[in-house]
């Protein structure tokens, strides 16, 4: 099953009709998630009336108490929470300790764009 992102953006600053497709994509069973997401943007009784069952939260709330408390009340209400960006270890520790066993991010901490990423592996085959 593919799984396409939504960015809050999307949400916030779309059209009312824009909204509304989000709500039926949703509705007739279309994997979205909620992506950069800022509860202070889109409150959670929001994002659950909408019908979002995958949520990730932008980095830069990552560490803080309230996404800590923000987190356990959207994965109580049977949304899975997925880590995004997590760059640290501290904020890996973190997500797994929000119950987060999903995330994306550069583990090593070193960026690399595809093109690099492409050049290694065929670098590594000959």
């Amino acid at each position: 099953k593919l799984m396409l992102t939504m960015p809050e953006s999307v949400i916030t600053q779309g059209t009312k009709d824009m909204v509304n497709n989000v709500k039926s994509y949703l509705q007739n069973g279309v994997f979205l998630m909620l992506d950069d997401y800022h509860p202070e943007n889109i409150p959670i009784e929001k994002v659950l009336e909408m019908g979002f069952k995958y949520v990730r939260f932008a980095s830069e709330l990552h560490l803080k108490k309230q996404t800590t408390l923000d987190i356990k009340t959207l994965q109580l209400a049977g949304v899975v929470v997925l880590g995004g960006n997590a760059e640290s270890h501290n904020a890996l520790d973190w997500l797994h300790a929000c119950g987060v066993q999903l995330h994306s991010g550069p583990l090593s901490g070193v960026l690399v764009d595809e093109d690099e990423l492409i050049r290694d592996c065929l670098l590594r085959e000959r």
